[in-house]
């Protein structure tokens, strides 16, 4: 049997975590996922894991999670011995539970993981069902660990008697338990690959609820009780911080807090803190002329964001800055030394709290050059980052732009004071002049702007003025069907600039004519945008990326990232690199006029999105912002 367990989107109680962020007990929670949560003294997803593997079903259990939860996933995933190739992640980041996320879960399994031929037994499960043992035999619920289920069976929760749950439809309220097995898991499969659900509106609720409809009327339910003697033992998925600190936490022979004293905590009135996001972007045509004086249009997207917060000191006159360290960004405890040398091994020895430094510091001396008045009074700093690392997609420069959007809105300072391209420029020199980290404006421009941007970084402006032309073009310009896929566990990202770099500074005659060539693209781009011309955007797309590989050669590319661009190719679609490797961006090709083109478009997206998910991508449609 294969076991999949979700952990997606945030819930109440994560919520009210970063709304309590204030309380030093509460702070150390968050950006914990609610299945992360400690519950007797462990996370609250062990309990569950531990059961699994006492069944001997550790093996084929994966974890389905988005972007913003899989740092933190990997991180226990490790610590607990499972194979991080076992954690499947859905392509966007999710604030609240969305249903068009848990369908996009369950098409990622059903074209990876489940065979429709054989009927594999699978059950799916919130990460976060608090696993006891005496209750879930009381509830009947133990019985979906049984080897032998009925044939061709569906077993799921309800809600009241005769009420079908749509255990994912409102996975908030009812806990996702669901167990398939024979000939109910090939019709599961089968309706989730089915053209129809591939299409643009498979995140509608009502195709949901259709798909759930038609897989119940197919084959026998067994339903599982969600009460237990008048109590709603599954209620701890939409728990309260309340609750959580003064019964869930200790749940187990953990001492549970003082109540009193904790309702005085809770209760108290919290001081509003600045918070501040900078997304994710991607390089759409162009790139990589912008360190090269070219020109490129680049795009914001909201389904990856970086995020910090500033929270005031209690007392005015307290000056203290506090860095809050960040179980993802920087890590000083290990569960074990074997545990040290492989996250070290995975993700280097820096951390975030260097980025925030040399934002902190560069902010602070353009303020004092140009005699900007700085708020005396201290705060402390949160973070969180749920951008894929090392893909592509601009993650380092999004955590400083969100520091300094936050520490000059801290310090009520406006685009007045610190024009948006200046800021880019600060933003960049804290990584490149202070940490001497290789970087270019294009990322830190379009994070400061938003939305879409044609940049021309002419060199007698660049030289005169420290900073290039940049046009915002009106998202609606945009083609809808606009994806990335990215390389879900990165080893190599075969980003190797330093020759090509020097060939240029050397006065090569073909890489100077190349970004020539590369900024052409972004100008015949930005026409093409206003006109609406897709298929010339496609074309100029795939010229881009074809420039590219002549220029840099595969090796330095790397394979992987590669094999995305023909795959994607393959079905139809344009695809080029978002940044040096490791994502690409892509967008249909073909013929787009009347609805025969409309379906085909989408047939070809969810057959190509299924093969890219069996490569190892994930795959999403980005939403710009």
């Amino acid at each position: 049997m294969k076991v999949f367990l979700f952990a997606l989107g945030r819930t109440e109680l994560e919520r009210q975590i970063r709304q309590a962020i204030d309380d030093p007990a509460v702070s150390q929670y968050y950006s914990i996922p609610h299945c992360l949560l400690p519950v007797g003294g462990k996370p609250c997803i062990t309990w569950l894991w531990n059961e699994l593997v006492r069944n001997n079903l550790a093996d084929s259990t994966y974890l389905v999670t988005d972007a913003r939860s899989v740092g933190h996933l990997q991180r226990w995933a490790d610590h607990a011995g499972v194979n991080r190739s076992n954690i499947l992640i859905v392509g966007r980041a999710e604030d609240e539970r969305q249903r068009d996320s848990c369908l996009e879960a369950m098409q990622l399994i059903a074209g990876t993981k489940l065979d429709s031929a054989n009927g594999d037994d699978a059950l799916f499960l919130d990460a976060d069902l608090i696993f006891d043992y005496e209750v879930w035999k009381k509830a009947s619920w133990s019985s979906i660990f049984a080897n032998t289920p009925s044939p061709n069976s569906v077993a799921i929760a309800q809600t009241s008697e005769g009420e079908l749950s749509t255990m994912l439809l409102q996975s908030s309220h009812v806990p996702m338990v669901m167990r398939l097995s024979g000939a109910a898991t090939t019709k599961f499969t089968d309706l989730l690959l089915d053209p129809p659900v591939n299409s643009a509106s498979s995140a509608d609720m009502n195709q949901y609820i259709l798909f759930v409809s038609r897989l119940s009327k197919v084959h026998p339910v067994t339903f599982l009780p969600a009460h237990i003697d008048g109590q709603i033992f599954w209620e701890w998925s939409k728990t309260d911080l309340y609750s959580y600190r003064s019964y869930w936490a200790s749940y187990s022979p953990t001492e549970a807090p003082e109540l009193a004293a904790l309702k005085a905590t809770i209760d108290q009135k919290h001081r509003s803190p600045v918070v501040k996001r900078a997304y994710a972007r991607i390089g759409l045509v162009g790139n990589p002329s912008d360190g090269y004086f070219g020109k490129t249009i680049s795009v914001q997207i909201s389904d990856f964001w970086a995020e910090a917060m500033l929270i005031p000191n209690a007392d005015p006159s307290d000056e203290a800055i506090t860095l809050f360290n960040h179980s993802m960004s920087e890590t000083f405890t290990y569960p074990s030394l074997s545990a040290l040398e492989h996250i070290i091994s995975k993700e280097g020895f820096y951390g975030a709290s260097r980025l925030i430094k040399a934002c902190l510091k560069v902010f602070v001396q353009h303020c004092k050059a140009n005699n900007f008045s700085l708020v005396r009074r201290g705060f402390r700093i949160v973070y969180e980052s749920c951008i894929p690392r090392q893909v592509g997609l601009a993650g380092s420069s999004a955590f400083i732009t969100a520091i300094f959007k936050a520490i000059m809105t801290y310090n009520e300072l406006t685009p007045t004071e610190i024009p948006k391209p200046i800021q880019a420029n600060l933003i960049l020199q804290a990584e490149k002049d202070e940490l001497s980290i290789q970087a270019g404006l294009q990322d830190r421009v379009i994070q400061v702007y938003g939305g879409a941007v044609y940049m021309d970084f002419d060199r007698k402006l660049m030289d005169s003025r420290g900073y290039g032309e940049y046009t915002p073009i009106d998202i609606d310009l945009l083609p809808k069907d606009l994806f990335i896929a990215y390389i879900a566990h990165v080893k190599d990202s075969g980003k190797m600039h330093v020759p090509v770099r020097q060939r240029w500074e050397n006065g090569d005659v073909e890489v100077i004519e190349a970004m020539h060539k590369f900024a052409s693209f972004a100008e015949s781009s930005k026409s093409a945008l206003e006109r609406r011309d897709y298929r010339l955007l496609a074309s100029l797309m795939n010229q881009n990326f074809d420039l590219r590989r002549r220029l840099f050669t595969d090796v330095a590319l790397g394979k992987p990232s590669i094999s995305m661009i023909e795959t994607a190719r393959s079905f139809g679609f344009a695809a080029k690199f978002t940044g040096s490797g490791g994502c690409i961006v892509g967008l249909w090709a073909g013929e787009r006029d009347g609805e025969d083109a409309q379906r085909c478009t989408w047939t070809q997206f969810g057959k190509m999105r299924t093969e890219l998910q069996r490569q190892g991508s994930v795959v999403c449609l980005v939403h710009p912002k």
